[in-house]
């Protein structure tokens, strides 16, 4: 998904559970962050490994490319869970932090790519596996009318809940 539907995403989540957490409204920036924080992958496969450093290695580990591999998993969750709690000092932060990191996997799990939840196991692409297994993928194309509508229902659904909590 693209980054404004993750964001979108992971503030309806957290308003969802901010209550309760007993969370600050304003703590919603940290689930906004943890949103988008997972697509590190794409941009650092994208923009800043040099080409002939990915025809060595990363066809050797990464044969599929490195977008929703390493940091589109549960073990990448964990890590950075931790170093968001080590960095911060706060739990409260780091639930939201969190909120955004899952949001994120939720999401990309509704595209039609999906996600290996358990990278790399079950990723038949990688070691050669048999089967597909911790995969899930739904019905949404990145970039098309389907991912806009959903976007835009989301902000509707975040505004109503912004709103109720103020009023």
């Amino acid at each position: 998904m693209q980054k404004k539907t993750h964001i979108a995403f992971g503030l309806l989540i957290f308003l969802i559970l901010f209550k309760y957490f007993n969370m600050n409204l304003t703590l919603a920036v940290f689930a906004a962050l943890g949103s988008i924080i997972p697509d590190i992958d794409w941009f650092l496969d994208k923009k800043y490994i040099p080409n002939f450093i990915k025809k060595i290695t990363w066809n050797l580990i990464f044969p599929v490319g490195m977008h929703r591999t390493i940091f589109h998993n549960i073990w990448a969750l964990i890590i950075m869970i931790f170093i968001f709690l080590r960095l911060s000092g706060s739990w409260i932060a780091t639930i939201a932090f969190s909120i955004g990191l899952l949001s994120h996997l939720i999401a990309d799990s509704l595209t039609i790519s999906g996600i290996y939840w358990l990278w790399p196991i079950g990723d038949n692409r990688v070691l050669n596996q048999r089967k597909k297994i911790f995969f899930l993928r739904g019905p949404i194309k990145t970039g098309t009318a389907m991912e806009y509508a959903f976007q835009v229902s989301i902000y509707i659904i975040v505004g109503i809940l912004v709103a109720k909590n103020f009023i």
